[in-house]
């Protein structure tokens, strides 16, 4: 806002405004100016930004705007300015007051301070400077010439309308580089330090009404020209209190330190052992530990222990802390000391960061819940079972701890919370003894010593056979379960005869079996034991053969008799009935599939159920081996109708003129179908109707005679059918021609070819298969748009099975009758060949290997002989001539010492060689020769698997082939014969 001619206040329109951080980062931000509200929209992050604008040389906008975290709206009035001129003089005589007018300083910058604005001019090429600045505001201008010329001059004015040009005389000053500390010297403020911002550093001194000023860079130094002087150093900052220091500035003092006093924050950290895993203090057990936050910028460390008064009840602290970049560290607790529980950090995120604003940081840190556990353990007799072998098995997720007593018997450890098996197992006095017994570790036991003694162990054995054929069954774990709560687990598996044994503690115990194995599932349902020392513990255990029931509920939609990939169908719902058993109903997964195990030799009925499918029975006899039964579903017929409309200046279509089908999408097998189309009086009404199986389906109408054409997709649902509304529009013609080349360069058309056609995609999903007539042509009638054509087929020549494809694409206009297209068919590269191993020689004779496999023959040289191959390459391609690359590679950490040659046929051994076959040419190559050079017996390693020589055959457009020969380096053992050489 302005004062306008008229002395009332109006608004300024349009102006191209600019805002800027007052700290001084960031890049400006340019408000939008809104013509209907007249008003000016700017986002803004929170913090100090400066308006400012030049209206004329008497109207200036200097604003300091405090942003927030709400929206807000402001008026803002220019300020009656003034333009500002003078020159800038240098005299390199300090005591000297004169000034000469022919030593002006060019293209210097000098900054001008007023209230809490600053702005920046540059002398002109004559030392002169002009600006516009309010009027009736305190200036301090400022020009420091930096470390090389150290001249520096400051001046002091107030604006008015009678004030004169200033003059300004730069005269030699000293060079101050300064640093800002946090709380203590050597402790600095930069950018490492949350919230950092450049700092402003004022100069004061008594000689001088001007103060002189500095930022601090990201390192937290500045640096500054001042006359010599005592000066004295401060901060200007609303977020902290700053010291200050007094320095004399002369030639011996050159640095400056500032400390500056943030207010600490507050580190509001829990401790606790989390039960849950989810770093939840509410579900925890809050614990107290010493622990110790470590600066990771050199700050200061805080130890904080157990007595410290930051703690603020169990298992929380709040610890006042400085500005810095920290992380929380507990040292492991130790059982043996006397600790209760474990302090391994399991969860919550242990650095932090403390900024300049005074803020509590939050931090959860939990520890994995482990408990002191004391354990002493004895014998039946009572004496201690020293270096002996215990082992806990957690109750939940099966984890198993093993721990070993000390010569006491004793286990003392951290052991996770939540219940425990503890088993241990000792011969005394040629008896054998065990101990199974169940622990809880937690809180409640810490200060407890755990007293545990073997008893007499009961060998208790079983033999099992199967229910349908009564043999033995071998390689099988029963499960054993304790009925008093001790926990589970499988026993060794039954030998040949189907016996098997161990070793258990007395007690109520259950023994089970559900094995699956190759489709056949054998169960053994829960048997219940007693078992107590020297009774007869034998039991004879029959399982019951089940075998697996499986298959595929499919709709057929490409007419193939079979279940191929995306006509499973889902959630069909199976019921299995026998004369015996309980029906059992079961789903179809998201394939299709499903499967059931059921009693061996039995016979099944399976019915199904599916909204718009018609239901399916099938009876299966089920013999002792897995059993696949497909079971494919026929969709029934459902209504569909349509109404085809149209404009274009047409009153009426006689029915003779227009044509309708209904044709399947390419996927969908099925035959088109014609719809009924209603009339009256020989005009067609434009609405069609028919029965269709769901499916995707196309629409199409045309009137050829007047060239209108409309497509569209029909999903028809296997429930409500489906209805299509079209409106007929002007179409193209186009007629297509078909060609390929056969082996010996002769034209032909896909007409020639049983059950061609060619594959038609005009986008949106609309894409079918176009039977072509004996001349391979087509004449089409389509919508505008773009059309995709394709196809491929198989044709044998030369004894060979050789593919063609086509693609071709092209634009349909309205009205146009194109050029005819020609589809052309192109015969796919194939450069297959097949590689075997026709000889070798050399390697070790009572090595058994093959062909590809060798083992190496030591010489008298500390090395290996050589081993040549010869390889077989078979062409299975159809091109009249191929030219392969032969080249190879050796694995193995040594594989860079050994050398693999081919023979070029003419005697020399390279590196890589070539060879030719084709149609035109040889079928076969039958001597591509190859030589692998071992590494010397020192450098030669010798692997379990050997070495892997794979040779790569290659053509130029990316095919290859590879052939693999397997070279084995024997080991070799030995003494060394002569004294070693003493090394000191």
């Amino acid at each position: 806002m302005r004062d306008g001619d008229d002395g009332n206040s109006e608004f300024v329109n349009d102006l191209d405004l600019i805002l800027n951080q007052k700290n001084g980062s960031g890049t400006p931000v340019t408000p939008v100016f809104n013509n209907m509200t007249n008003e000016y929209y700017v986002e803004l992050t929170p913090g100090t930004w400066i308006l400012n604008y030049t209206l004329s040389e008497t109207e200036q906008l200097w604003e300091e705007i405090e942003v927030g975290d709400n929206d807000f709206s402001s008026v803002y009035e220019f300020y009656t300015s003034q333009v500002v001129t003078g020159t800038l003089y240098y005299n390199e005589n300090i005591d000297e007051n004169l000034v000469d007018e022919n030593k002006t300083l060019e293209f210097v910058p000098i900054v001008f301070y007023w209230d809490d604005f600053s702005t920046t001019v540059e002398t002109s090429s004559n030392g002169t400077f002009s600006l516009v600045l309010p009027q009736g505001t305190l200036v301090d201008a400022v020009t420091q010439l930096g470390t090389n010329l150290k001249l520096v001059n400051g001046t002091q004015f107030t604006v008015n309308s009678d004030m004169e040009d200033i003059v300004m005389v730069a005269r030699p000053g000293q060079s101050i580089t300064g640093i800002i500390s946090i709380n203590r010297a050597d402790n600095y403020y930069n950018s490492d330090v949350g919230g950092w911002e450049s700092a402003t550093v004022v100069a004061e001194s008594l000689d001088y009404d001007v103060k002189w000023r500095a930022q601090t860079n990201d390192g937290g130094t500045f640096e500054m020209v001042l006359p010599k002087g005592n000066w004295e150093f401060s901060v200007i900052s609303e977020d902290f209190t700053s010291g200050t220091n007094t320095t004399n500035v002369d030639n011996n003092n050159d640095t400056v330190e500032i400390i500056i006093y943030p207010v600490d924050s507050i580190l509001s950290v829990d401790f606790f052992l989390d039960n849950s895993g989810d770093n939840n203090i509410s579900n925890g057990t809050p614990v107290n530990y010493d622990f110790t936050l470590i600066s990771l910028i050199n700050g200061l460390d805080y130890q904080i222990d157990i007595d410290n008064s930051s703690w603020d009840g169990t298992g929380h602290a709040d610890v006042s802390v400085e500005p810095g970049i920290y992380r929380i560290s507990v040292e492991i607790s130790d059982v043996n000391q006397g600790d209760l529980f474990g302090t391994r950090i399991m969860t919550g995120d242990v650095d932090f960061q403390v900024g300049m604003d005074s803020s509590t940081i939050q931090r959860s840190i939990g520890f994995d819940p482990e408990w002191r556990v004391s354990m002493t353990f004895t014998n039946e007799s009572g004496g201690p079972l020293s270096e002996q072998l215990v082992r806990l098995t957690n109750v939940e997720n099966g984890w198993i701890l093993s721990r070993t007593t000390d010569i006491n018997g004793s286990v003392v450890d951290f052991i996770a919370q939540g219940d425990w098996i503890v088993t241990t197992e000792t011969v005394n006095d040629g008896v054998k003894e065990g101990l199974r017994t169940l622990i809880t570790s937690s809180s409640d036991i810490t200060s407890e010593e755990l007293q545990m003694s073997t008893t007499q162990l009961s060998e208790v054995s079983f033999t099992l056979t199967e229910d349908d054929s009564g043999s033995a069954l071998s390689g099988i774990s029963l499960s054993l379960e304790s009925a008093d709560g001790l926990g589970a687990f499988s026993i060794e598996a039954t030998n040949s005869t189907g016996f098997a044994s161990n070793d258990l503690v007395t007690g109520n115990w259950v023994v089970s079996l559900n094995y699956t194995e190759d489709g056949k599932r054998w169960i053994v349902d829960d048997y219940s034991l007693a078992v107590v020392p020297g009774s007869d513990n034998h039991y004879n255990l029959t399982a019951n053969l089940f075998v697996a029931l499986t298959g595929n509920v499919f709709w057929d939609l490409n007419d193939n008799n079979a279940s191929n990939i995306g006509e499973g169908i889902s959630e069909v719902n199976m019921e299995f009935s026998n004369d015996l058993l309980p029906l059992i109903p079961i789903d179809s997964d998201d394939n299709g599939d499903w499967e059931l195990f059921v009693p061996a030799n039995t016979i099944w009925s399976i019915n199904t159920s599916y909204d718009g499918f018609e239901n399916v029975q099938e009876s299966v006899s089920v013999s002792n081996v897995s059993n696949e039964v497909l079971l494919e579903l026929t969709a029934g017929l459902v209504d569909v109708s349509g109404n085809i409309s149209y404009d274009l200046g047409i009153s009426s279509i006689p029915l003779e003129d227009i044509i309708v089908s209904i044709i399947p999408t390419a996927g969908l097998v099925r035959e088109a179908v014609e719809p009924v189309l209603n009339s009256s009086d020989g005009v067609w009404s434009g609405e069609w109707s028919a029965q269709l199986e769901p499916g995707l389906w196309i629409v199409s109408a045309s009137v050829p005679n007047q060239d209108l054409v409309i497509m569209g997709l029909l999903d028809v649902d296997v429930v409500d059918g489906g209805t299509l509304e079209m409106e007929l529009t002007r179409g193209g013609l186009l007629d297509v021609t078909t060609e390929w080349l056969d082996y010996d360069g002769i034209s032909r058309n896909i007409g020639e070819i049983n059950d061609s056609n060619v594959v038609i995609d005009i986008g949106f999903g609309m894409k079918w298969i176009q039977v072509v007539d004996e001349t391979g042509t087509l004449s089409l009638l389509l919508p505008n748009g773009n059309v995709q054509f394709s196809g491929d087929f198989d044709v044998e020549q030369r004894g060979i099975s050789m593919e063609y494809m086509a693609g071709l694409g092209v634009d349909i206009y309205s009205g146009q009758e194109s050029p005819i297209l020609n589809l052309l068919y192109n015969r796919i590269s194939n450069h297959d060949i097949s590689i075997q191993t026709l000889n070798l020689t050399s390697g070790d004779d009572s090595y058994v290997g093959s062909m590809s496999d060798v083992n190496l023959v030591e010489n008298e040289t500390d090395g290996f002989v050589p081993v040549e191959f010869t390889l077989e390459v078979e062409y299975l391609g159809h091109e009249s001539y191929d030219l392969y690359t032969v080249g190879g590679a050796i694995s193995g950490s040594d594989g860079s010492d050994w050398t693999l040659e081919f023979n070029n046929g003419s005697g020399d051994w390279n590196t890589s060689t070539q060879f030719e076959v084709g149609l035109d040419n040889s079928l076969m190559f039958n001597d591509l020769n190859i030589r692998v050079t071992p590494a010397n017996q020192s450098v030669a390693h010798s692997f379990d698997d050997g070495h892997m020589v794979t040779i790569i055959v290659s053509t130029q457009d990316g095919y290859q082939e590879t052939h693999e020969l397997i070279v084995r380096v024997p080991q070799i053992h030995g003494f060394v014969s002569n004294p070693m050489e003493e090394v000191y």
